[in-house]
């Protein structure tokens, strides 16, 4: 494969559509001036790539008109690139013409340089997303619960363990999302897993650069670990009631030191708090 070339692969059983930009604050007032400012009553502006992310959790805005008569997913469908099952697609490269019909190709190489881009990825069901940075020279694979890394050299050849992103689940507008908010003892998250609130409204993510996180529903950090750039690789919900960040040398980094507490499971709970209950149901 050549070099700053991400190409995706489909091993669903439906389309998936692939929105490309240089990073999560892309505005697309910037460039995109044919679009310009969306505008969705009740969410206010979308103008950027991050936008995108915050609508697409929920099914409340999916039908919106956003533009020219345009609902959200017609809207996302017309400037994402589309991969078919099974199919392989050259979704970016510096040295062809971009993608996205918005850019020239001059204009795509002076964004881009070759750096990272931020993936914005939905099922055509717009059902599970994601949304993540990648390296320019990495390809990627959809499979059914997670978009995952290909293995370097090949196109279809999942590893995982270079990189796996959680589709999230799309978030039902009346609050009767199914993800699971119950971390038991022992249970495990890596990264880019996470735990969510019934409600839907808030989430626990074990980021993949190391920090623990609390989101509302728009993706305002409400709580951190702090423990960014740490080494962290995993949170796991200990048998003897502690909570604990570790690295992959399984070294801690940070710990709720509630060990002897009689902790038994972790909850995201849908008032936005992260609660360690004992078996009794009683928190600690």
């Amino acid at each position: 494969m050549s070099r700053n070339t991400v190409h995706f692969a489909n091993h669903l059983s439906q389309d998936v559509h692939i929105f490309v930009s240089p990073n999560k604050d892309w505005v697309f007032a910037d460039f995109l001036v044919d679009v310009g400012t969306l505008f969705i009553d009740g969410y206010g502006a979308v103008k950027a790539t991050k936008d995108l992310w915050k609508i697409l959790r929920t099914m409340k805005f999916i039908s919106d008109q956003v533009s020219a008569g345009l609902t959200f997913t017609e809207f996302f469908k017309g400037v994402s690139l589309k991969v078919k099952p099974g199919q392989v697609r050259k979704i970016y490269s510096t040295s062809t013409s971009n993608p996205l019909k918005y850019l020239s190709p001059s204009g795509w190489a002076a964004i881009f340089n070759g750096k990272d881009v931020t993936l914005t990825v939905v099922t055509d069901d717009f059902q599970k997303s994601v949304q993540f940075n990648t390296n320019s020279d990495h390809s990627w694979i959809a499979i059914t619960d997670e978009v995952v890394r290909a293995k370097y050299g090949t196109l279809n050849q999942e590893y995982p363990k270079r990189g796996r992103h959680a589709w999230r689940q799309t978030i039902p507008e009346h609050g009767n999302y199914k993800g699971n908010d119950t971390l038991p003892a022992d249970g495990i998250l890596g990264w880019d897993q996470n735990l969510a609130s019934k409600n839907g409204l808030y989430e626990l993510l074990m980021q993949s650069d190391g920090n623990l996180v609390i989101y509302d529903f728009f993706r305002k950090p409400l709580w951190a670990s702090n423990t960014d750039g740490k080494g962290g690789n995993k949170l796991v919900m200990q048998s003897d009631g502690n909570l604990v960040i570790y690295k992959k040398d399984n070294k801690p980094i940070w710990a709720s030191n509630t060990d002897g507490k009689g902790g038994n499971k972790l909850v995201m709970q849908s008032d936005g708090n992260l609660v360690i209950y004992k078996k009794d149901n009683k928190p600690i």
